[in-house]
């Protein structure tokens, strides 16, 4: 029993020698294989993304504030003067306010999100934060700093000391950083007088506030409380648990994401396909070499192993090639996803790197076995003749 099973992994090595005795058609299938399985990989990441973002959110024990019936941070002004009435009430820990602007407020990738925030709230993130380049202490230096994510300074090819200009806003970065948190990866932090003025919003007025809770458990009496409290005011209010504001915002980009799945479906498909095809040509192009096999002692089970382990060989590396291309790209060139405001990172992780490794080898094998048996089955006496 041990014998055989040596001897069938042994095929492996006959399967890709005859592989590299077809350069041309092993190429070729290789390189639809990556290709399928780079748009697989980009699709399950894009998925993955989001599945962390909302998480992370649902972990997160704040309240978001904003203008009744806004569609857009543009259109939420709130007085900034709100804080301080808000931070009275009882079981707040703190209010922050804060001033978003994006240049799309649709769903839509390679969003930019600048916030605008006081040094407290930075004070106060700065835990999530890890800076791999500059310092935090250059943010009260001057007017115009910017902590930028490590995201968008590679997207631009920034460094400390840089200026630049983005959706009408020209800051200069003081720090770069890193977090795992969505939108500390993916917004720019600069202070909020700055943008309050640059946004042309003007002094006063800010987009939203964060609202920490001193018990979590609070989170919906408390946003009825700051809802009522300003339901006759001049500008009302809607308050909702951080990650009920970032589910409800993330509707389209739930709406796009879901598109892509079948995307993911077909690429599996064309794959799958493929893979079959090459196998039958390849059986088809070696029917005398299969008996002259068989003839010399080999069985039918290790006639249908070789055609296996090419469809295994051509999974594995054109996994390897379509997932690394793909993780590649997203290396060099992040792209991040947004909506109102809200953006979030495409990244694959470790775990998307390995389903789409483990899908390209059990296509390899799905898609053989038809060619497979077609080949053992095939009477020795008609191979010969």
């Amino acid at each position: 029993m041990k014998q055989a099973v040596i001897n069938i992994l042994r095929l492996g090595e006959v399967a890709y020698k005859s592989l590299v005795r077809n350069r041309l058609r092993s190429t070729l299938t290789l390189l639809g294989v990556a290709a399928g399985m780079f748009l697989f990989t980009a699709v399950t990441a894009l998925q993955d993304s989001l599945d962390r973002a909302l998480t992370k959110a649902a972990a997160d024990s704040s309240l978001i504030v904003f203008q009744a019936d806004r569609f857009c941070p543009s259109t939420s002004i709130l007085p900034e003067h709100y804080s301080r009435e808000i931070s009275k009430m009882s079981g707040v820990k703190g209010v922050y306010p804060i001033q978003i602007w994006v240049n799309n407020c649709g769903a839509s990738l390679d969003v930019i999100t600048f916030r605008g925030i006081t040094p407290d709230y930075l004070k106060s993130i700065e835990k999530h934060l890890k800076i791999v380049d500059g310092s935090l202490s250059g943010w009260p230096s001057r007017n115009d700093a910017a902590v930028v994510p490590e995201s968008f300074a590679k997207l631009r090819n920034l460094s400390v000391g840089d200026m630049f200009d983005a959706a009408g806003v020209k800051a200069h970065v003081v720090a770069i950083s890193q977090s795992d948190r969505p939108e500390d990866a993916t917004s720019i932090y600069v202070p909020l007088d700055f943008l309050q003025q640059t946004s042309r919003m003007g002094l006063g007025n800010v987009t939203m506030f964060q609202v920490d809770a001193a018990d979590a458990k609070r989170l919906d009496a408390l946003a009825i409380e700051i809802d009522a409290r300003y339901r006759t005011g001049t500008t009302s209010t809607k308050t909702r648990a951080k990650s009920e504001f970032f589910t409800e915002t993330a509707g389209q980009m739930l709406e796009l994401i879901g598109f892509s799945k079948w995307l993911g479906v077909g690429a599996v498909i064309a794959v799958l396909g493929l893979l079959s095809n090459s196998a039958l040509l390849a059986v088809r192009g070696r029917i005398k070499e299969a008996a002259i096999y068989q003839t010399i002692g080999w069985s039918r089970l290790h006639v249908a192993c070789l055609t296996l382990w090419e469809g295994i060989i051509l999974g594995i590396v054109g996994g390897i090639i379509g997932a690394g291309a793909c993780i590649l790209l997203l290396s060099l060139s992040p792209l991040t996803m947004g909506n109102e405001g809200v953006s979030l990172m495409i990244q694959a992780s470790p775990e998307t790197i390995v389903s789409s490794l483990g899908v390209s080898v059990l296509l390899g094998l799905i898609a053989t076995l038809w060619p497979a048996w077609a080949a053992a089955r095939k009477p020795l006496a008609d191979s010969l003749r």
